[in-house]
C-alpha cells in the first residue's frame, strides 16, 4: 500500500489534477499487517474509493484470484516466480474465463478503458 500511496501523491496533487479522476487502483485485500497502511491510503485518497477508481481483490494475492485450476496460496509460489506464473496462467486462460471468473480485475481493465478514451466519464 506504501508504493501505491506514493506512486499515486504526484499524479494526484493539487498542481497536477488533470489526472485525480483518471486512475484506477487495483489492489489485494489487506492482510493484518497491512491494515494500517490501507486505511492511511483510503484517508488520504477517499474520493478514490468513493468514485470507485479502487478495486479490491477478495483475496490477498493475485495468484489466489486466478481461475479454478491455476489458483496458487502465498506459500506454494515464490516472489521470484510470479511473473513468469502469471505469464502462463495468462497464455492458458480464455477470454471468457477472465471476464468471469476474474471479473474484479477485468472491471478495473474495462475502468481504465473508459477513463483513457472516454475522457468526459
Amino acid at each position: 500500500m506504501l508504493a501505491v500511496h506514493k506512486l499515486f501523491v504526484p499524479l494526484s496533487g493539487s498542481d497536477n489534477p488533470i489526472y485525480k479522476d483518471k486512475a484506477v487502483v487495483l489492489i489485494d485485500k489487506q492482510n493484518s499487517k497491512q491494515q494500517s497502511k490501507y486505511c492511511q491510503f483510503k484517508k488520504g485518497h477517499p474520493y478514490l474509493f468513493d468514485n470507485g477508481q479502487v478495486f479490491e481483490l477478495d483475496v490477498e494475492t493475485l495468484e489466489d484470484y486466478y481461475p479454478n485450476g491455476y489458483k496458487k496460496s502465498k506459500d506454494e509460489i515464490e516472489s521470484k516466480e510470479k511473473v513468469k506464473y502469471a505469464e502462463g496462467v495468462a497464455n492458458k486462460i480464455t477470454k471468457d474465463q477472465f471476464e468471469s471468473e476474474m471479473r474484479i480485475i477485468f472491471n478495473a481493465l474495462e475502468a481504465c478503458n473508459t477513463k483513457g478514451f472516454n475522457p468526459n466519464k
